[in-house]
């Protein structure tokens, strides 16, 4: 949070949508000082744009996981029964591809430009940031969502479930967790 490098008042204050790098720096505290996880939608993309950038910088020990349910059940599918054939369907970027296992089938018609992320920033039992002191180990996942909630993914699984007759269908999202 120290690279942020933003001037905040001294109250911090829980944001349900956050549009500056100084609201992300105050919803941030405002967990962190209870300890309470939360999840935030970062409205403005370009700060959000400038906190992945942060994130990714190489003094981070930084590390990048599929996240969303569909993505993990797919995964676990395809590692843990390989006669079972795991479809995923859901908006697939360039990295989430890459981590995932080869056997998960994939739908051309799914695949994005540029990942979903999610960023998790996880912190332990008395951690300081300022004056503030962390009373439990949690996380803070700030996002910019675009698909999340919108109808062009349920497009995306029926055009791709048409060609496709599944003994088992499980619908939920995909996404790329990046956790500091």
């Amino acid at each position: 949070m120290n690279q942020l490098n933003v001037t905040v008042a001294e109250n911090h204050a829980d944001h349900q949508t956050m549009d500056s790098m100084e609201e992300l720096y105050e919803t941030f505290i405002h967990f962190f000082s209870k300890g309470a996880p939360a999840e935030r939608f970062m409205a403005n993309e370009e700060a959000f744009e400038k906190l992945v950038r942060l994130t990714e910088n190489k003094d981070q020990k930084v590390h990048h996981y599929i996240g969303g349910n569909a993505a993990l059940m797919a995964q676990k599918i395809a590692s843990s029964f390989p006669t079972a054939t795991a479809f995923l369907v859901g908006p697939i970027g360039p990295r989430s591809h890459a981590l995932l296992h080869p056997s998960v089938v994939r739908n051309n018609s799914t695949r994005i430009a540029q990942d979903e992320l999610h960023v998790i920033l996880e912190y332990k039992q008395g951690e300081i940031i300022g004056e503030y002191v962390a009373p439990a180990s949690s996380r803070f996942i700030a996002s910019h969502d675009q698909f999340s909630g919108s109808s062009l993914v349920i497009d995306m699984f029926f055009k791709a479930i048409s060609s496709v007759r599944p003994d088992l269908i499980v619908c939920y999202y995909l996404l790329l967790w990046i956790i500091l």
